[in-house]
């Protein structure tokens, strides 16, 4: 049951980050590996560790059966600063869910559309700086999944 509640509750956390396209096929992997960082040497890790199998960040590869790059020290770093969701875990998917909201909300903001055509299709017009906004939008949204990876495994596994 731990095991479905994990991989489902991963899944899910995952599909946080994919409203910024979470990178591409790697953004599953560096959840896993910036969720790996932050439960090392605790025994929420080994849990982890004797349910998947593998690390979090290897588990994170099978969404989409690709090799991901490197995970950075530094991601690990800044997940740490990432504030605990308060109150109890049963709330927590909707805290996060306004959050991504809000971030959704952020990524949309001055993008123009035209009316509909006659093929019922719009032109889009991203503003000037679109492409480093997405960037900043997308690892902020990665590094904050890895910290709520992390704060998920250690309330199903307690210390």
């Amino acid at each position: 049951m731990r095991l479905l509640s994990v991989t489902a509750l991963a899944g899910c956390l995952a599909l946080q980050a994919g409203g910024a396209e979470a990178w591409g096929p790697d953004g599953h992997q560096t959840v896993g590996a910036i969720a790996d960082q932050l439960i090392a040497g605790t025994p929420t890790a080994k849990h982890v560790r004797k349910i998947l199998g593998s690390t979090l960040r290897m588990v994170g590869r099978h969404p989409d059966r690709t090799e991901g790059r490197p995970i950075r020290q530094e991601r690990g770093r800044e997940a740490e600063q990432v504030p605990t969701t308060p109150a109890a875990p049963s709330g927590w998917s909707t805290t996060w869910a306004t959050d991504t909201i809000v971030v959704g909300k952020i990524a949309f903001a001055d993008v123009a559309y035209s009316t509909e055509d006659t093929h019922h299709q719009w032109k889009v017009t991203l503003p000037p700086g679109y492409s480093e906004m997405k960037e900043n939008l997308q690892r902020e949204q990665l590094i904050k999944a890895g910290a709520r990876l992390a704060q998920l495994l250690t309330a199903l596994f307690p210390q």
